[in-house]
């Protein structure tokens, strides 16, 4: 298991798992009896596991298509954003996050023992390198609420905004020289541990230098934060009818690009725009859902024929569109508010959606309208869907009961429930390189995780 701890930035760390206790809230969510049993079996559990600590939370969580090897290392990039209430500055953030290429090295026998966690590999004992660095910070207009990079030209990057907004952004023009980039927010050092019962007169003024430094790096933080700047985006996206929390790059057609909000699901084209263009743009095609009070919470483009999509409402309705044609089609209706979908990469026939009720309906596009599977994994809405890309019959669903469950449809089974977190899961997706399958990114309010169960949860 790949573990880290390198400061105030980044921590690591993974049979039943009790639930989330109300009456836990006062508590850090580390302290809390969830995370310490979850903790306590995570190296028996995972493969790797890399833990991100969040400031602000962050609703959009994507693993980029960017991955580097080097002396033994692999650096992935994460491109997060931010979520402030209006209380500081928000960004859109691409992040490094570095772990060992051959985590089983790090639980054989020579590994030593880590006097600090008791446990011989697994917790903290990671190569020094390992860690997270925010590479690039990108501000944003309001809140990030949802963002996907596009997935024929990675240098452009969608975000929904709070402000009602889906802005553009090409990260490779945002400057490095300048801020939010240069300077960077200052890192703080660890903080000192606490004295012993008869400390010594240089180990309390140990204490006292590194509680200043501490403080004076604190300080220095406070300042950066309230720096604020206007929105580094290139194009803004007119025409959703209020926030959207959910949008799709078309797989295939370069620009295409559609975001659900209330009652309607907007189709942007975004190609073809020059540097005379306006840096505002309406929606190519506005298409009404049936129930006007619906929120469309899930949007999917097809990968079998990219000029499809699937979108799901809280009316439970579950609508077809074409991205030649104005109109789209009610499909499927679910017992319930459906609260997001997922369409198959490899099996372009095959579309998940999720229930508030806890419920992942799978349904087949060759069958009727009847869901051809039901699972209840979740006691609360699932909020979060997405299919393997390197196994047909695997999916990961997330919920607002903090897990997230790996599931096996041609088993019927679910293979593996991650509880590492302690809030709502706000995004979830797999790692698409060929060397890393099996691999997530999920978030929840607290943090984000990079994890991999253990081959045998795959195999048995």
């Amino acid at each position: 298991m790949t573990t880290v701890d390198n400061g105030d930035d980044v921590v690591v760390t993974q049979v039943n798992i009790p639930e989330v206790e109300i009456n836990e809230e006062a508590l850090p969510y580390q302290e809390t009896e969830r995370f310490c049993t979850w903790r306590k079996h995570s190296r028996d559990l995972y493969q790797q596991l890399f833990h991100v600590d969040l400031v602000w939370e962050t609703p959009a969580a994507q693993l980029m298509p960017y991955v580097t090897k080097k002396n033994g290392l692999t650096t992935h990039t994460i491109m997060c954003g931010t979520r402030t209430g209006g209380q500081e500055q928000c960004f859109l953030q691409l992040l490094s996050a570095t772990l060992p290429c051959d985590a089983a090295r790090l639980d054989d026998g020579e590994t030593p023992l880590c006097e600090a966690t008791g446990e011989v590999g697994g917790y903290g004992m990671a190569p020094q390198q390992c860690g997270l660095q925010v590479d690039r910070r990108i501000l944003h207009d309001g809140d990030v609420l949802a963002a996907r990079y596009m997935y024929s030209n990675p240098l452009l990057v969608a975000s929904s905004s709070s402000n009602g907004a889906v802005y553009i952004f090409d990260w490779s023009r945002i400057s490095l020289k300048t801020f939010p980039n240069d300077p960077p927010r200052p890192r703080a050092p660890l903080p000192p541990n606490e004295l012993s019962e008869n400390p010594t007169d240089e180990d309390r003024n140990q204490y006292r230098q590194r509680l200043s430094a501490l403080h004076a790096v604190a300080t220095e933080q406070d300042r950066w934060d309230q720096r604020t700047g206007p929105g580094q985006h290139v194009l803004r996206l007119n025409g959703n009818e209020g926030f959207s929390d959910t949008l799709d790059w078309n797989t295939k057609e370069e620009g295409l690009l559609a975001a659900g909000s209330m009652g309607k699901v907007c189709l942007w084209s975004i190609g073809g725009q020059s540097k005379d263009s306006p840096a505002v743009l309406d929606p190519l095609h506005a298409y009404e859902v049936a129930d006007e009070e619906s929120r469309v919470n899930g949007v999917a483009f097809s990968w079998a024929e990219p000029h499809s999509f699937v979108c799901s409402s809280t009316s439970g309705a579950l609508y077809l569109g074409d991205v030649r044609s104005p109109d789209i089609t009610e499909m499927f209706s679910l017992p319930c508010a459906a609260s997001s979908a997922a369409l198959s990469p490899l099996d372009g026939n095959l579309l998940l959606t999720g229930g508030v009720d806890g419920g992942v309906y799978l349904y087949d596009f060759r069958k009727d309208v009847e869901p051809v599977a039901v699972e209840q994994l979740h006691s609360s809405d699932v909020t979060s869907l997405a299919w393997c890309p390197h196994a047909s019959s695997l999916f990961a669903s997330g919920s607002k009961d903090s897990n997230v469950c790996i599931y096996n449809v041609a088993r019927k089974k679910t293979l593996f429930k991650h509880a590492g977190h302690t809030d709502d899961i706000l995004d979830l997706g797999w790692n698409w390189q060929e060397d890393s399958a099996g691999q997530l990114l999920s978030g929840d309010s607290n943090a984000i995780m990079m994890w991999r169960p253990r081959d045998m949860f795959f195999t048995s």
